[in-house]
């Protein structure tokens, strides 16, 4: 099968940006399946660890086994690939509590890259909605003042379980406030998908065209 015939699949369309984790875990599942593409997480990343989802269990309507944990995204067979991408859903603030579902749930996605040498990892946060990179006088700001909690703790992890080199943070704002980041970060995965199981080729390479490298901690 050439890279690019994931094409000919067809992918389970969503009509809005509120689905259940095994509703918008099909779509992630049929890329899931497709052998010579880069490796596509079939769950949404929920936890940081399986303490996080024990805490979580009784406040969520859904089983919590059909979320996985920063661990299984990371640990999970990968069969060789050099691209990892996986789709993230959590709360932009640091809290467990009984009100769910008042509570603010993000998407966003996140790519593992393998560098050109295959001795380390590049790592891409893509969030359609991204903060703000630079300050009033073009600086660039700390990774710490960019990402919110959720996606600081990923580098992190990524840090403590690889020879991490970049981190690279989406800027593109044309798709920012339109309150559908689930649909918009299955497309990016989507797009990524389609570019094929390729290890990072720097500056150049069309999958961070629209991303600034996070080189300030």
């Amino acid at each position: 099968m050439e890279t690019n015939s994931f094409t000919n699949y067809l992918l389970v369309p969503l009509k809005g940006n509120k689905a259940s984790g095994p509703e918008f875990t099909a779509f992630l599942v049929q890329l899931s399946g497709i052998p010579n593409i880069p490796y596509v997480h079939d769950k949404a990343i929920a936890y940081r660890h399986a303490r996080n989802r024990r805490n979580w269990a009784r406040h969520l309507p859904e089983d919590p086994q059909s979320r996985s944990t920063f661990s299984e995204f990371w640990n999970q067979p990968k069969q060789g690939r050099k691209v990892w991408l996986g789709c993230f859903t959590t709360t932009t603030e640091n809290t467990v509590c009984p009100d769910w579902d008042k509570l603010i749930w993000h998407v966003w996605g996140a790519a593992v890259i393998e560098t050109t040498e295959g001795r380390g990892k590049h790592l891409i946060i893509w969030d359609c909605d991204p903060n703000a990179t630079h300050d009033e006088e073009g600086q660039l700001i700390r990774q710490k003042d960019i990402m919110f909690g959720f996606q600081k703790d990923l580098v992190a992890y990524a840090r403590a379980h690889c020879s991490l080199s970049e981190v690279w943070y989406n800027v593109d704002s044309s798709k920012s406030g339109e309150d559908k980041c689930l649909v918009r970060t299955l497309e990016w995965i989507q797009e990524m998908v389609s570019f094929g199981d390729l290890p990072f080729k720097g500056k150049s390479d069309l999958r961070v065209q629209n991303c600034v490298l996070l080189s300030r901690l």
